[in-house]
């Protein structure tokens, strides 16, 4: 499968600039869901994880690894961030999204074998979290196992059936793993619940092209 395929890095939105109004001018988000929210105060002051449960959609996880990075680059900003995620962690050891940053912070500091580690043990014991089994399979892909990551992807499609994001991630890592046919079924799965999906179209395009 070529290296060019489209691979959803976003899980379900992408908050604020498509179109989620975020009210607070000093704060930035840098990663919610249904059950937690992490916050920067823009400027560089302490980030906050406060219970959100209205927000149901979650960042990019490009967007997030980028915020990480630039607070990893400010000292100042990275031990306040270190102190509160500590903080976090002690006082909610089963905060599910406190331990999901801290995988993404380990990424962020240049420890990719932390992370996945970190990953693993959350995916491990919480094998109904969507983000901790899509979030280890794309770090799983991206370090060249595909059929470990088809077996994560295929779990979260299976957590939320309609996101046509898992799905094509799913497809992805099967057409990697040397599976086209599951791959071209995931691919039209996802074009299912969104026809308009670009990186599913353009697999599946890409796909029918490779198999002439």
């Amino acid at each position: 499968m070529p290296r060019s395929s489209r691979f959803s890095r976003r899980t379900r939105a992408c908050p604020p600039s498509n179109g989620i109004f975020w009210p607070i001018r000093e704060w930035a988000p840098i990663y919610f869901d249904d059950v937690a929210i992490v916050l920067a105060r823009r400027g560089g002051r302490l980030p906050v994880f406060a219970d959100a449960p209205a927000f149901r959609e979650l960042t990019p996880q490009r967007r997030v690894k980028s915020e990480l990075r630039a607070i990893a680059g400010d000292a100042e900003r990275r031990a306040r961030f270190e102190s509160e995620l500590e903080r976090a962690l002690a006082a909610g050891p089963h905060n599910k999204i406190a331990r999901l940053v801290q995988a993404h912070w380990s990424e962020a500091l240049g420890d990719p074998r932390g992370a996945m580690r970190q990953l693993e043990a959350l995916a491990g014991e919480y094998p109904d979290f969507y983000d901790g089994q899509s979030d280890l399979g794309k770090m799983l892909l991206a370090d060249g196992d595909p059929e470990s990551a088809a077996r994560h992807f295929a779990r979260a499609a299976r957590l939320i059936p309609d996101s046509p994001q898992a799905w094509n991630n799913l497809g992805v890592a099967q057409w990697q793993s040397g599976d086209p046919a599951g791959a071209k079924r995931s691919f039209e799965r996802a074009l299912k619940h969104d026809p308009d999906l670009r990186e599913a179209k353009d697999n599946l395009e890409a796909l029918a092209a490779a198999r002439r």
